[in-house]
């Protein structure tokens, strides 16, 4: 039988394998991604202010991860996700009119165009992230090992 994460009493019925929570007050995102191989992202606001729970998603980007999921980041309108076949997903989060989290994807390293090596270096491009982070002052940037 498989496992199903619960958090605050709340059953996700899939198991649950990181988290994350935005450290900008602009978009106090929250967000965790899942066997199912989909990312949750929720309004920290709505559940801290607003008194909603867990139940009360405000985005969910399925497919997020290849095979299943090693790490989740979220940082301002920036998230991403890393999966156990090395590949790395970054989507732009922005909140509609209606006030719900949508979500746009900006980087798959599955088709990332790798650059080409300089004349004479027999080095190649090799992304492979398992954790990683964004930069806190740009979040357009990123640092994985």
């Amino acid at each position: 039988m498989a496992s199903s994460s619960i958090i605050s009493r709340h059953s996700f019925k899939s198991e649950c394998y990181s988290l994350s929570f935005s450290k900008d007050t602009a978009t106090p995102y929250f967000a965790s991604s899942f066997a199912d191989k989909s990312v949750k992202v929720w309004n920290l606001n709505d559940i801290l202010v607003h008194s909603k729970g867990l139940e009360d998603v405000a985005c969910t980007v399925p497919n997020a991860t290849e095979i299943g999921p090693v790490d989740t980041q979220v940082c301002g309108n920036r998230l991403g996700v890393t999966s156990v076949d090395g590949s790395l997903k970054v989507f732009d989060l922005s909140s509609n009119a209606e006030g719900a989290i949508e979500s746009k994807l900006v980087v798959d390293s599955n088709v990332m165009e790798r650059p080409a090596a300089a004349e004479g270096d027999a080095s190649s491009f090799e992304l492979d992230p398992w954790k990683f982070c964004f930069n806190p002052s740009d979040n357009s940037q990123l640092v994985t090992g």
